[in-house]
């Protein structure tokens, strides 16, 4: 599930929302954290961040801003090699 919302961002639709600086700050590629679990912890920040200060945007809207920020900043997915499992 948590997995299947992270991949849901980069598959919405390409023509969302006006960029957002502030978002674009917050925002980091998947491999600039030092392991899965950091990730998605920050993944679920970031979306709450992004509700706090679009609270009138779409679920749709919130995942498309990031799958936007997603490629603005040419990031990589994790590959088979730097996954980290989550920890429970």
């Amino acid at each position: 599930m948590i997995l299947a919302l992270a991949l849901a961002g980069l598959i919405a639709a390409a023509d969302g929302p006006a960029p957002d600086p502030a978002l674009d700050a917050r925002f980091k590629c998947p491999k600039e954290y030092p392991n899965f679990n950091a990730y998605i912890a920050d993944l679920f920040a970031w979306n709450d961040f992004a509700k706090q200060r679009h609270p009138d945007w779409t679920r749709e809207q919130v995942m498309s801003a990031r799958q936007g920020l997603f490629l603005s900043h040419q990031c990589q997915p994790w590959d088979a090699n730097s996954p980290q499992p989550l920890q429970p």
